[in-house]
């Protein structure tokens, strides 16, 4: 009889979860998965534990190699969490009260600076001993 998971709690484990769901659609195995991605199996599998939370440069990547948009599977996650007020609400406090509409964040994705946030416009001048 196969090993039932447990309801997950935390907004990291919805995450592991959602992703897991996507890799089981596409009959993935987590050691497939983990070679494909470039992340180690054990790093892999307590992500998808939710004891260590997937960054968002591991999400676009594993969505790529799930064919999913990786918004899917944070929206998945948002939704089985109980959606973004919930989400707010645990990280600021637990009461839900303060939480407006206006908190809503957008997942944007990978956004690259422009190369002018990474010009150094101050003159060069030599250490001083």
């Amino acid at each position: 009889m196969p090993k039932k998971r447990k309801a997950p709690e935390t907004f990291d484990e919805h995450v592991g979860a959602a992703v897991d769901a996507q890799r089981e659609k596409r009959r993935m195995t987590q050691d497939e998965l983990a070679v494909k991605t470039g992340v180690r199996l054990t790093s892999l599998g307590r992500r998808l534990a939710g004891k260590i939370p997937f960054t968002v440069g591991e999400i676009e990547i594993i969505a790529s190699v799930l064919t999913v948009k990786a918004h899917t599977i944070v929206e998945a996650a948002l939704e089985d969490y109980g959606g973004i007020e919930k989400l707010l609400a645990t990280a600021v406090s637990e009461d839900a009260s303060n939480v407006t509409p206006d908190d809503n964040v957008t997942y944007l994705g990978h956004v690259t600076p422009p190369y002018s946030a990474a010009a150094d416009e101050k003159p060069r001048v030599d250490p001083k001993d």
